[in-house]
């Protein structure tokens, strides 16, 4: 088991993503169905630096936040 963390923006892991859109950077790692979720980048500067924790099944194509 390894811990899960979401990566900077400037490094690179296998298993984690950087999602981009026009208004928001997030930052994705994801381990044995657990995931975090980092806002990197954002408008609001309030939410920067937040963490979130979710349950990835890319099996189903689905991160779902209700679970945790």
């Amino acid at each position: 088991m390894r811990l899960i963390s979401p990566p900077e923006l400037t490094d690179f892991i296998e298993t984690s993503t950087t999602i981009q859109d026009v208004s928001r950077v997030r930052a994705l790692d994801v381990y044995d169905g657990m995931a975090k979720l980092a806002i990197k980048k954002v408008c609001e500067p309030r939410a920067i630096g937040k963490i979130i924790k979710c349950v990835a099944d890319f099996n189903n194509g689905m991160i779902d936040m209700d679970y945790v």
